[in-house]
C-alpha cells in the first residue's frame, strides 16, 4: 500500500526519505498534546504544505 505511493512519488522524479517498518503498538498521548494546532490555532513552524497529487 504505502510502497506503491512511495513508488508513485520516485517515478514521478522526486526523492522519497521516508522509511517504511513494520507495525508496532501505538500509545494514545495525553490529553494536553490531543488537538495542539486546533487549540493554539497557529500554522505549524516546522510543517508545510505542497499538493503533489
Amino acid at each position: 500500500m504505502i510502497e506503491n505511493v512511495i513508488k508513485e512519488l520516485t517515478n514521478k522524479g522526486f526523492k522519497v526519505a521516508t522509511s517504511v517498518y513494520e507495525m508496532v503498538p501505538f500509545y494514545e498521548a495525553e490529553d494536553y498534546h490531543q488537538n495542539y494546532y486546533e487549540r493554539h490555532q497557529k500554522v505549524p513552524y516546522c510543517h508545510s504544505y505542497r499538493k503533489i497529487f
